[in-house]
């Protein structure tokens, strides 16, 4: 019977350099859970990784080449002299590190890197991305990418939140990082925010998005969400996610059955309006309709027909009144 795990080596190379399927991503797992000192090898040649790549500029190498080149020594066993499978393991992730010509070396150190940042202060900000990507942060919210390579790697650092919309190619794969997660688009749109207690929520729109960091892997397709906890590097899908999580970015708001008060808040959040409710009776009043890019004034004129309140116009805010209801 073949042995599934017989390229192993190769696969957790590519795994440490962002390369790997999600078909080799499930296999790595299973191999790792088999036994403890599986575990413990995998642990170690990820510290070898993490140590080489101080040491070497962004590069894009050929992982299988790399482990061709090494398998070459496997020849001296047959000569009498045998060289510990451990030892192959290490040099061919040390190969996959360093194996690039001196030239492209020297021309890269030569062309400094340019990293970009796009900031959200104290607004919603919408921008392009180099490829015709867009992406709308949140308030209090950056991401970092290398504008040099980000046409061959389009990896991009995340703190705080976005909605990315995303031009899909197969050639250069699309991936946000928020620490040891990687949210990997398949042709989608999709939200990723970085939550109180550090835990990141990532929610599809459209599409599928694949989750995953060096232990674990995850899709999403479109209305689905989950969460990924940095505490112990799980991952799990949330039942009920919120339609409206994305809402800053798409001005798509879905109310259900939603209470007054929540309806406000969130279109306060949205659209940046003041508005208040008057009397506290109303807070609970409930609505259930939809909006899209509408305008916030009209939205309000919806609401206060739908529930028979007045519109209050104040210097900078809006008040709410009514009886309340039934």
């Amino acid at each position: 019977m073949e042995n599934k795990f017989e390229n192993i080596d190769v696969i957790i190379a590519k795994v440490l350099c962002n390369e790997a399927s999600a078909e080799e991503r499930q296999l790595l797992m299973e191999w790792r859970q088999l036994d403890k000192s599986n575990e413990e090898e995998f642990a170690a040649m990820q510290s070898v990784m993490m140590e080489t790549e101080k040491l070497k500029p962004e590069l894009s190498v050929n992982t299988d080449k790399a482990w061709s080149n090494v398998q070459s020594r496997i020849k001296m066993q047959k000569q009498g002299k045998i060289v510990p499978l451990h030892f192959l393991r290490y040099a061919a992730m040390l190969a996959i590190v360093a194996g690039v010509s001196l030239l492209t070396y020297r021309l890269l150190l030569n062309k400094p890197q340019e990293s970009i940042q796009l900031t959200a202060f104290n607004k919603i900000e919408t921008s392009n991305l180099p490829d015709g990507s867009t992406v709308t942060m949140n308030k209090g919210s950056s991401l970092t990418y290398i504008m040099n390579t980000y046409h061959t790697k389009r990896e991009l650092q995340l703190n705080g939140e976005a909605y990315f919309d995303v031009k899909h190619d197969k050639k250069a794969p699309f991936i946000v990082r928020v620490g040891e997660l990687h949210i990997e688009d398949i042709g989608t749109s999709f939200n990723v925010k970085t939550l109180a207690d550090k835990n990141v929520q990532v929610t599809v729109v459209t599409g599928l998005v694949m989750m995953y960091d060096s232990a674990d892997t995850l899709n999403l397709h479109e209305g689905e969400a989950a969460i990924y906890n940095v505490a112990n590097g799980t991952l799990s899908k949330i039942t009920n996610a919120n339609k409206n999580e994305a809402a800053y970015a798409t001005k798509h708001l879905v109310f259900e059955n939603t209470a007054l008060l929540d309806v406000v808040n969130l279109l306060n959040d949205v659209y940046g309006t003041n508005i208040e409710i008057a009397d506290s009776a109303l807070k609970n009043c409930r609505l259930t309709s939809s909006f899209k890019n509408e305008n916030p004034e009209d939205i309000v004129a919806v609401i206060s027909e739908a529930l028979q309140l007045k519109i209050e116009h104040r210097e900078n805010h809006i008040l709410l009144r009514g009886e309340g209801c039934k």
